[in-house]
């Protein structure tokens, strides 16, 4: 519920922000109501449908996690490298 409360303050506090500075609107009113009325609910609800899960915070970071980032670093590096020796 808290993801929906911040979703639709944010867009209200965009469109206020952006009349009280005399900005045109950067949310057509269309696209306002389709977010509002629509896909902010939607995520909103499947969010509240997911179990908590409370060793989020024992998870390791990404700085903690050197192998991975090798790993991805060597698979997408060296076929760069690759092209940029043969152009």
């Amino acid at each position: 519920m808290l993801f929906y409360l911040k979703c639709q303050s944010s867009l209200t506090l965009l469109q206020l922000l952006t009349s009280i500075l005399l900005l045109p609107p950067i949310l057509s009113p269309q696209l306002v109501l389709w977010l509002s009325c629509l896909v902010v609910p939607l995520l909103s609800f499947t969010l509240m449908g997911n179990p908590l899960n409370r060793h989020v915070v024992q998870t390791a970071q990404g700085k903690n996690q050197t192998t991975f980032v090798k790993q991805v670093t060597n698979q997408y590096s060296l076929p760069s490298y690759c092209e940029i020796v043969v152009c």
